[in-house]
C-alpha cells in the first residue's frame, strides 16, 4: 500500500518516506521526504533550531503524530481573533483563517477548533473550552474581561513593536502610566498570578543557528515568568498572533494527558529549552516551548499503559485454559505419537465484525503430564491485548505455550502455565509473557461442565502507532488477576 511521506523532528530526516534532496547549509535547511510506493512526498523546512550544541524541537513539536495516537480529543481549543468580524473576511486569506488553519495544519481536529470574533458568553462554549487563544488581542487592555472559566487557560499574544513597542512589559512603559495605567497593570499581574493566563511570542535562528529575538516581537519584561517564546518559521511572519495559536495548540494537546490549567502551565515551564541569559529572562521569558520532553513522554507512557486491556482472545491461552478453540476434524487429526506422545492441530477463527475477523493454526503436543502448544496467525488485538489508543491493523503474531500438570486425580486438575508471544508490524510491535497457576474440577467423567479457578499475571509491552513515531516506542504494562471460570466443553 502506498506510503505518504512525513518530515522529521531533526534536519534531514523523515518519520516516514525517504529522505532527499538533503545537505542544504542554507537557511531554511530544506529538504523532501519522498513516497514510497505511490505515497505522495512532504516537503520539509527547518525542523529544528540549534541552541549551542542541543537541538530544540520546532513550533508543531510533533504534534500531529501525537494527536493520530491519542485517539478521539475532548474540549475546545477556541480562538477569538477580532478579524473574524469585519465583512472582508473570508477564508482562507483573512487572519482569523489563517489562524485556525495553522492549528488545522498542526494535527487539533476541526471539531475540536472553535473560531469565535468576540468574547464568548455561550454557557456550552464556556463549559467545553480548555483553551482560548487570543491571537488579536492588545493584552494589557483585555485583563479582568477574560471569562473566568476555572478549567480554562488563557493563551494571549504577548504585543508587536509597531503598535506597543519593544518595552511594553514594563512597569514605567508610559502605557501603563496613570491611575487608569496603574489598575491595568496590577490586574494584569494579578491575572497572571492565576496560573490561568500566559503569553506568547516568536524567536528566530540566525545564520549559525543560534537563537535570537524577533525584532518585531516585543520583550518579555517583567513579565517574563508567563511569558514563552516559540520558534516555528513557517507563522513568525504573523507576530505574535501566530505564536498565541501556535502555543494554544500545544496546551490544547496537554490538557489531553493533564487536567487543570495550572498543571499544564507546569509542564511548560519544566519543558521549556533555555535560551539567552541562562534562567528566566527579559528577553525570551521561560525559553522555547516544548512538549516532546522527558515529562510529557512519561505521561504518554502512562496514558497508554492505563488503556491496555488484556483478556483470552489469543489462541495458546485459550486452548491451555479449555477455552474457545475449535479442532481439525478427527480425521485429520493423529491420535498418537511415538514416545506415547500426543498431536493435536486446532484452528479458531475471531472477530468483533466480519471485517476483523481473523483466523489461527496451531498446535498441542502432550508428553508425561506436560502439553507444548504453539500458534500464529494475524489478529486486530495481537496476543491478547487491547488498547483504546490502538489503531486497528492486522498483525502477525506468533506465540508459545507450556503447561505443566501438576496434580490429576478423579476430577481434580491442578496446572502451572507460561507462554510468550511475539507480534511485529511496521508500526507496531508487542512481547507478552504469560504466568498463572489454575485449578480445576470436573463434576463427574462424562460431565460436560468443569469449574477453573486460578490467577493470571501478564507482562508485556507494546508500541502504538502515533507514539511510537512520537518518540514513546514501547510501552510496559503489567495486568494481575484472579480468575474463575464455568466451562460448559461440548463433546468433540
Amino acid at each position: 500500500s502506498p506510503v505518504n511521506g512525513m518530515c522529521g523532528i531533526t534536519q534531514d530526516t523523515c518519520r516516514t518516506g525517504s529522505p532527499s534532496a538533503t545537505g542544504d547549509t542554507a537557511s531554511p535547511y530544506e529538504w523532501t521526504c519522498s513516497g514510497q510506493f505511490g505515497g505522495t512526498p512532504d516537503y520539509c523546512s527547518v525542523p529544528t533550531a540549534r541552541i549551542e550544541r542541543r537541538e530544540v524541537v520546532a513550533g508543531k513539536n510533533a504534534l500531529e503524530e501525537k494527536v493520530k495516537a491519542a485517539g478521539p480529543l475532548r474540549g475546545l481549543l477556541t480562538i477569538y481573533d477580532i478579524s473574524l468580524d469585519r465583512p472582508d473576511c473570508e477564508p482562507p486569506f483573512c487572519h482569523a483563517h489563517v489562524m485556525k488553519q495553522y492549528v488545522l495544519d498542526m494535527g487539533i481536529p476541526e471539531e475540536n477548533v472553535h473560531l469565535i470574533p468576540d468574547l464568548p458568553t455561550d454557557p456550552a462554549i464556556l463549559e467545553k473550552t480548555l483553551v482560548y487563544s487570543y491571537p488579536t488581542s492588545i493584552l494589557r487592555g483585555m485583563f479582568g474581561a477574560f471569562p473566568w472559566h476555572p478549567e480554562s487557560l488563557h493563551v494571549a499574544s504577548a504585543g508587536n513593536t509597531e503598535s506597543d513597542g519593544r518595552d511594553v512589559w514594563y512597569r514605567d512603559n508610559p502605557n501603563w502610566s496613570g491611575d487608569g495605567g496603574a489598575v491595568k497593570w496590577s490586574n494584569a499581574m494579578n491575572s497572571f498570578a492565576t496560573g490561568r493566563v500566559i503569553m506568547a511570542k516568536y524567536a528566530v535562528q540566525d545564520t549559525d543557528g543560534s537563537i535570537l529575538p524577533h525584532e518585531q516581537n516585543v520583550k518579555c519584561g517583567q513579565a517574563k515568568e508567563f511569558c514563552y517564546s516559540m520558534f516555528a518559521p513557517e507563522l513568525q511572519d504573523h507576530g505574535t498572533s501566530g505564536a498565541s495559536v501556535n502555543l494554544g495548540a500545544l496546551a490544547f494537546y496537554l490538557f489531553q494527558l493533564w487536567d487543570t490549567p495550572q498543571e499544564v502551565v507546569g509542564v511548560l515551564n519544566t519543558c521549556a529549552e533555555d535560551v539567552g541569559e541562562p534562567g528566566i529572562d527579559e528577553e525570551f521569558g521561560r525559553g522555547i516551548v516544548s512538549v516532546v520532553c522527558d515529562t510529557v513522554r512519561n505521561r504518554e507512557r502512562g496514558v497508554v499503559a492505563s488503556s491496555m486491556q488484556t483478556f483470552a482472545a489469543s489462541p495458546v491461552l485459550n486452548q491451555m485454559v479449555g477455552g474457545d478453540v475449535a479442532y481439525m476434524p478427527q480425521s485429520l487429526t493423529p491420535r498418537s505419537l511415538p514416545a506415547k506422545g500426543r498431536f493435536r492441530p486446532f484452528y479458531a477463527v475471531r472477530g468483533y465484525t466480519i471485517e476483523t475477523a481473523t483466523g489461527y493454526l496451531g498446535g498441542q503436543f502432550s508428553l508425561r503430564g506436560t502439553d507444548l502448544f504453539f500458534s500464529g496467525g494475524t489478529d486486530y488485538t495481537p496476543l491478547g491485548v487491547r488498547s483504546s489508543l490502538l489503531h486497528t491493523a492486522r498483525t502477525p503474531f506468533t506465540e508459545f505455550g507450556v503447561r505443566r500438570n501438576l496434580l490429576s486425580s478423579g476430577g481434580h486438575r491442578i496446572s502451572l502455565l507460561g507462554s510468550y508471544g511475539y507480534s511485529e508490524r511496521s508500526s507496531m510491535s508487542a512481547h507478552v509473557k504469560y504466568l498463572g497457576g489454575r485449578y480445576g474440577y470436573r463434576f463427574s467423567p462424562a460431565s460436560a461442565l468443569s469449574l477453573y479457578a486460578g490467577h493470571r499475571s501478564v507482562h508485556g509491552s507494546l508500541g502504538i502507532p502515533g507514539y511510537r513515531r512520537a518518540g514513546s516506542d514501547v510501552v510496559p504494562f503489567t495486568d494481575s488477576t484472579p480468575e474463575v471460570r464455568l466451562l460448559f466443553t461440548l463433546s468433540r
